[in-house]
């Protein structure tokens, strides 16, 4: 007896046929063994001072490897330093220089107030008076804070042992120009400077003696201790 066409289509025998591919489109996959022994025969890099982040430890580099650790830990070491001992210079120039008491530019702020608040200097220069560390200095008509920091100034040492600050600057103002000089003396057992002479000189016109500590000592009075509103002694 024959089995009819559908019957057979739908047989469950049919349908358990063992389906047979071609040998070729069979794949070859690594597995987890494969790639592990594959990564541990990776070499890698040698250590030098440009390349070490210290992730490797000590005990795993070779000699070569810790001379290149050691030299880039010194050479970073020696960068702190010199950073630390530069940044020290730079702040004793700016107090020394600049914000003590006993600077250079608190001298000339206070000598050029002085000038400013006589009278005598005003009628003789005029208004809107200006200071300059050199007549040539047309670039930069007032000193500002670089320019007081440049003034002309020179520090001696007498046989006595007492220092002597020399300052000179200009000052200009609507009628004329005139010539500022200040002297400040500072004994050895004194640790400040002292006011000793303040002038202006305008030419064609009398000094303008702002302070003098020889005359006050000539005349028989007792030498301010007071300069410029700020008390010395």
């Amino acid at each position: 007896m024959k089995v009819p066409y559908s019957i057979a289509r739908s047989s469950p025998t049919a349908l358990r046929r063992p389906i047979i591919f071609p040998a070729i489109l069979r794949r070859p996959y690594a597995t987890h063994s494969s790639l592990t022994g594959t990564s541990t025969t990776t070499r890698r890099k040698t250590v030098t001072p440009f390349n070490d982040d210290g992730r490797i430890s000590w005990g795993d580099l070779s000699t070569g490897e810790k001379i290149a650790r050691t030299t880039q830990q010194t050479f970073n070491f020696v960068l702190i330093v010199v950073g630390v001992v530069a940044t020290g210079a730079v702040a004793s120039y700016l107090y020394f220089d600049v914000f003590s008491t006993d600077s250079k530019t608190a001298h000339f702020n206070r000598a050029a107030n002085k000038v400013r608040d006589d009278t005598r200097c005003t009628e003789l220069l005029g208004k809107n008076v200006e200071f300059r560390n050199t007549l040539e200095a047309q670039h930069s008509r007032t000193f500002g804070a670089a320019g007081r920091r440049r003034s002309p100034t020179t520090v001696s040492k007498d046989r006595y042992g007492t220092e002597w600050m020399y300052m000179r600057f200009y000052a200009v103002g609507d009628k004329a120009i005139g010539e500022v000089q200040l002297q400040m003396t500072k004994r050895p057992d004194e640790k400040q400077f002292q006011p000793h002479k303040l002038w202006m000189d305008v030419k064609g016109a009398k000094r303008v003696m702002l302070e003098d500590a020889d005359a006050a000592k000539k005349d028989g009075r007792r030498v301010p201790g007071k300069m410029f509103g700020v008390r010395w002694w």
